[in-house]
């Protein structure tokens, strides 16, 4: 009797499964605000993947989440988690406004100690955790990724972050 045997390569799993997701949302990643909450997206069937952690744009007054850009064509090949956050904004109107610049890097550096310490119960790996954001999100990806204050608080360093990728980040705190 004659056995056919079946080798698939970790590529070929990857490829199975890399476009089946699943998801999970408003989680609260703190407790300071309503607004800090984050959606999360994991690959089905892998294991010890990527996460990128997103904060959106919208010169700190915009309210919103996002998973931010991955390639369609990268899906497959390099399936990754996607975090994205909401975050505390400036009313725009300065004489109701009751939030800082601080408070919004306060609630960057939050949602990504969050995902440092909880990215492994997901299936990820909490060493290939990057951090990327627009505009108002890449001011905050920019100063939480070079200023170890911001982790420091939540008992992380900037160098447990694989990575960051501030796209078009406003260093000059937008509007205030």
């Amino acid at each position: 009797m004659k056995k056919t045997v079946l080798i698939l390569s970790s590529a070929a799993l990857l490829t199975a499964c890399a476009d089946e997701y699943e998801e999970t949302k408003n989680i609260a990643y703190s407790d300071v605000s309503p607004n800090c909450i984050l959606d999360i997206r994991i690959p089905k069937g892998v294991t010890n993947f990527a996460t990128m952690v997103f904060f959106h744009g919208g010169g700190l007054v915009g309210d919103g989440k996002g998973y931010g850009p991955w390639p369609e064509e990268a899906r497959a090949r390099d399936p990754i988690a996607r975090v994205g956050c909401r975050y505390r904004v400036f009313n725009r109107d300065p004489e109701k406004n009751t939030t800082r610049p601080e408070d919004c890097l306060d609630d960057a550096a939050a949602a990504v100690a969050w995902t440092l310490r909880n990215i492994a119960n997901y299936g990820g790996d909490p060493k290939k955790v990057f951090v990327s954001g627009t505009s108002a999100g890449g001011y905050q990806t920019a100063m939480i990724g070079m200023d170890p204050k911001w982790l420091a608080k939540y008992g992380y360093r900037t160098t447990d972050l694989c990575g960051i990728a501030p796209y078009t980040g406003q260093v000059t705190k937008h509007f205030n």
